[in-house]
């Protein structure tokens, strides 16, 4: 899929940070394809049709352009999980 994206090449004349129409992957999951402390600390019913999603830019450097939020309470609670035995 192609986004408009923040460039890492200067700013605009108001210093925001230009964009261009990039190639993006996005990556979405729902609630019921998240592990159970995942659902249970992000408050989601694993029935919800809502889909999370995180996107990737990638170039020579893949940069998470959004889905910060999901990625920090999925190690939140991967630190509460015992390890698989």
């Amino acid at each position: 899929t192609e986004r408009k994206a923040p460039t890492m090449d200067g700013t605009t004349a108001a210093g925001a940070r230009p964009t261009k129409l990039l190639r993006v992957e996005v990556w979405g999951y729902l609630p019921r394809d998240l592990p159970a402390a995942l659902r249970q600390r992000l408050a989601l019913d694993a029935d919800s049709r809502q889909e999370l999603e995180l996107a990737f830019l990638g170039n020579r450097h893949t940069r998470l352009l959004d889905g910060e939020e999901l990625l920090d309470a999925a190690a939140l609670a991967a630190s509460h999980c015992e390890p698989p035995r």
